[in-house]
């Protein structure tokens, strides 16, 4: 769910069933505002959705207000009651217990079990190799933002054989290093990672990046997208200071299994240069808090470092309480014919991106009658670059609509 559905679930309610879907299509539909779909079908994923379900949210430092939501459903299903039991397990290697305590849900919240590895795992060898791996954190040393500085860091420190991963806090710098980098021509495999590519083009990409490093190994450039859900190692790990929820995972990846003799960190301190331009999409006081952990162990191996706990907060944001659900119940418009906006309690992030498509057409006035565009043609974009790109066109005399 969230991509393409294989078959109606909904209408074999007897079965058992694993459903997979983003928080956007799932949680809409426990908010009985389902997203991409028909309205009428609305309850009944509203009924099956709250009863008889064992609710899995993983990652849950990317959910933002998101995860409030399932943490309130979770106490309105214990507070008005369901015909079948339903519960929820939240997941991640960054979590702050403070997140699970919604406003009607911090009593119980405290009765929450809590699962982690017990000594008698600590001291299976596979697990002991993982927590005891060795990694190396240094600071790049810059004045100012300097590719070509980096670039000859990056170089020097890959080593043949291996994955080097570079890690961006946005497209833009991500994209302009790795053409900086391609320029260079190395003899070494380059890879660039991001949001922006359609389905077609990310399917081979991310086959590469999964695959053992050749002879002269590989360098990857990328943004946050592999800060979860990617199972990968590297040996060399370079990384723009971010918030410390994601710089835990970002650190995950380096000597991810405890293959290598040890494993380098290098970290950019953004909070070093002039400008403040860097910090986006990041708030300062995020970066700020993580600089100072980073440079108390800066120099140090990461292994023998006892990390902070995370103390970010989920900021400002739109909670759900009781009498939101129970307005929900009813799936009729207002009296100017609108649903209820379920948004602000699903998703909390500034996305600036909007969908685009490009054909090859005969002439322009075959452009009505040219079909909807499929999923595969989509490729998600920064208004702003995409209102560039149509001015600097239609000066040029291209067709663009």
């Amino acid at each position: 769910m969230g991509g393409e559905e294989d078959y109606n679930w909904d209408i074999y309610p007897e079965r058992d069933a694993i459903i997979i879907g983003t928080q956007d299509m799932l949680l809409s539909r426990v908010l009985n505002r389902g997203y991409g779909m028909s309205r009428y079908k609305w309850p009944t994923h509203f009924g099956m959705l709250n009863n008889d379900c064992l609710w899995i949210m993983d990652e849950v430092q990317l959910m933002g207000v998101g995860l409030t939501t399932s943490v309130q459903l979770e106490a309105f299903r214990k507070h008005f009651g369901t015909e079948k039991g339903t519960d929820t397990t939240w997941m991640s290697a960054t979590i702050n217990h403070e997140w699970l305590k919604s406003v009607d849900f911090k009593h119980e919240s405290k009765d929450i079990l809590t699962i982690e590895l017990t000594e008698n795992d600590n001291l299976k060898q596979g697990i002991k190799k993982v927590l005891n791996s060795n990694k190396v954190l240094n600071k790049v040393k810059m004045n100012e933002y300097d590719y070509k500085v980096l670039l000859d860091e990056v170089l020097r420190e890959h080593s043949p054989g291996t994955r080097t991963l570079v890690m961006f806090n946005t497209v833009s710098r991500a994209v302009k290093f790795y053409h900086e980098l391609n320029k260079s021509k190395p003899s070494v495999d380059l890879l660039l990672i991001h949001s922006h590519f359609r389905n077609p083009e990310r399917a081979p990409i991310l086959k590469r990046f999964l695959e053992t490093p050749g002879n002269n190994g590989i360098i990857v450039v990328s943004t946050q997208v592999i800060e979860a859900g990617v199972d990968i190692s590297a040996k060399t790990l370079f990384t723009e200071v971010a918030p410390w929820a994601s710089l835990i995972q970002r650190i995950g990846r380096c000597n991810r299994y405890g293959e290598f003799d040890l494993g380098k960190i290098f970290w950019i301190d953004l909070l070093d240069f002039k400008s403040n331009n860097y910090y986006s999409p990041y708030s300062e006081k995020d970066l700020s808090e993580s600089q100072s952990i980073l440079l108390k162990i800066d120099g140090n191996n990461m292994a023998q470092e006892s990390f902070p706990k995370i103390n970010s907060s989920l900021g400002d944001i739109d909670v759900i309480r009781p009498k939101d659900i129970i307005e929900l119940f009813d799936s009729t418009t207002d009296i100017t014919g609108q649903d209820i906006d379920v948004s602000r309690f699903i998703r909390n992030d500034q996305n600036s991106n909007c969908q685009v498509f490009w054909r090859d057409l005969a002439d322009e006035n075959s452009l009505k009658d040219e079909p909807f565009p499929k999923s595969d043609e989509l490729c998600s974009a920064p208004i702003n670059d995409v209102m560039t790109l149509v001015k600097k066109r239609k000066a040029l005399g291209y067709g663009i609509r």
